[in-house]
Formats: C-alpha cells, sequence, structure tokens
C-alpha cells in the first residue's frame, strides 16, 4: 500500500526531516518512517496493475487509486487515477547517454492540465552524481554529491515555491552513519544526526537526533526484524521531542509499532500508534491502522 501522512497527536511530528539526497537518507527513512503509517486499505493487484482503497485513521477520509504501468521504447510509463478523478502520468526514461536519468511528471484534473507537473533529472558520472527537479509543489531542487565508497559528501540547495531558501549539507558513511545540515533561509540551523546498523541478517537497529538551537532535541530508536521462512517482518519505534502549536510548544512521546505477514500471494498488515506524553487537550486514545493486499499473478 502506499504511503499516507502520518497522524500525530495535535501537532506535525516527523520522524526525520525531508532530504533530498537518497544517499543520505534511505536506510534511517527505512527504519524510522517507512511502514508506521496507521491506515486501513486494500490493495489488489495483478501484473502490473493495481487497485488500492484506503482510508485515514486520522480524519476517517477515504482515497482510491488504481495505477498501472508499461515498458515502451522511451521508457517506462506509469499512470494513476484517482478517487478524485485526476489522471496522473510518469515517464522514467534513461536516454542514449551513459549515466543520464530523466522522470516526467504529468496531471489533468478538476483544476487543469498539467503537461509537465514534476521534472528530474540525474547524472552519475564515476565519483560523482548531479540531480535537479522541479515542481509546483516542491519548488526547485539541486543536489551534488561525491566520495569513495562507503564515504560520501555532498549538499542540495531548494528554493520553495513562496521563494523561501534552504541549504544543506550531509555526509554518510555508507548510509548507516549520517550527519546532515540544513540552513533555512528564515531560521536557525537545524542538525541531523542519524546511525543504522544491522547486526545480523534479520535484525537492524538505530537511532536519529535531530537540535535546533536553544530548542529540545528530538530524538528517535528503533528496531527492526524480519523472517523469511515464517514470511513476518516487524518494527517497533519510540518517537520523543517538542511540537509547536499555535497556543506554543509541548514535549511529546509516541510509540509505534507494525507487524506485516506475508501467505502465498497475500499480505496482512497492521500498526498501531500510542501516545505516551500529550498536551492535556490532545487525545491519548490509540491509532490502529490494517491493510490487506492480494496479488494475482
Amino acid at each position: 500500500l502506499p504511503k499516507h501522512a502520518a497522524s500525530n497527536p495535535g501537532a506535525q511530528t516527523r520522524a526525520m526531516p525531508f532530504v533530498p539526497v537518497p544517499q543520505f537518507s534511505a536506510a534511517v527513512q527505512s527504519l524510522l518512517s517507512d511502514g508506521f503509517e496507521p491506515v486501513r486499505g486494500v490493495a489488489i493487484s495483478k501484473g502490473r496493475h493495481q487497485l488500492r482503497l484506503m482510508q485515514n485513521v486520522e480524519d476517517g477520509a477515504f482515497a482510491a487509486m488504481a495505477t498501472a504501468s508499461r515498458q515502451t521504447r522511451f521508457g517506462t510509463v506509469e499512470a494513476a487515477v484517482t478517487s478524485e478523478l485526476m489522471l496522473c502520468t510518469t515517464l522514467a526514461a534513461e536516454p542514449p547517454v551513459p549515466g543520464l536519468a530523466l522522470r516526467v511528471d504529468s496531471a489533468m484534473g478538476a483544476q487543469g492540465i498539467m503537461p509537465i507537473a514534476g521534472l528530474e533529472a540525474m547524472y552519475t558520472h564515476e565519483r560523482a552524481t548531479i540531480a535537479a527537479s522541479a515542481s509546483p509543489a516542491a519548488g526547485l531542487v539541486a543536489s551534488v554529491t561525491t566520495g569513495v565508497e562507503p564515504f560520501m559528501v555532498g549538499g542540495a540547495a531548494l528554493v520553495q515555491p513562496d521563494g523561501r531558501r534552504n541549504l544543506l549539507l550531509g555526509a554518510t558513511l555508507g548510509g548507516a552513519i549520517t550527519g546532515i545540515v540544513t540552513m533555512p533561509q528564515d531560521g536557525p540551523p537545524l542538525v541531523h544526526a542519524s546511525a543504522v546498523l544491522q547486526p545480523t541478517a534479520s535484525v537492524m537497529v538505530g537511532g536519529m537526533i535531530e537540535k535546533v538551537p536553544s530548542r529540545p532535541p528530538t530524538t528517535a530508536f528503533g528496531a527492526a526484524f524480519a523472517h523469511e521462512p515464517l514470511g513476518i517482518s516487524a518494527k517497533v519505534m519510540l518517537l520523543a521531542g517538542t511540537a509547536e502549536r499555535p497556543d506554543g510548544s509541548y514535549p511529546f512521546t509516541v510509540a509505534k509499532a507494525a507487524v506485516v505477514k506475508f501467505v502465498e500471494g497475500m499480505q496482512l498488515g497492521l500498526c498501531v500508534e500510542q501516545p505516551l506524553r500529550v498536551p492535556a487537550d490532545a487525545s491519548s486514545r490509540p491509532k490502529v491502522g490494517c491493510t490487506f493486499g492480494i496479488s494475482f499473478e
């Protein structure tokens, strides 16, 4: 099932910041963010076609999406139709230039037609990768990474649709140990440090900390376990920090757990989000999401 916006008790409390450099964020994103979305949903797929129905546990809103993909001589074309009657297409192409990859997004719906709703290009040459993307929703992003595996350094510049600018600098050791500094135009810098370790083939543990000068830090710790013979994977996470609201800031602590079971073309998932520390006027009831997926090959 696709990602859904995570629900939080009374404020935005993310497990990690937006990092437009996959080499820096993929490992910690997988451990501390992916799979913890408390949604209810059903997915039915056959080959390159899929139908998904979802309900947001936070507000009860429903959404549906039908997707299909096809390989053409220009590249892979993906199309999606949403319950809002919007048609979205994506072309992922690899031009006859070694190391170059292109992606073009288009959209058509009630708000009009956007032949180019998003554009992304990436060029890799030996030890360096240069990427750039543009979209009305995310603005402009340009990034450069270089180094000798496993050590990589790089940076990114972001220009948001409202004109605000951000600069990001970071370094990573094989994606497992990462340090990032984000410097927004209109605010203090944000320091992010994370580590993800895999002591055994089936166990992964890690944590992260974010700190803005003069503010309490945000921390997250998690663990994941997978057992292929039994077709079971499980994850747990504890997130703590301080969230901002119109009436001020407050400390929060949230525990999350997710379990997925695979059985002969079927997938059963359960996710629980339990607020442990919230303001007096916020709900501390657990949020429970469940998903079911079936694939016909």
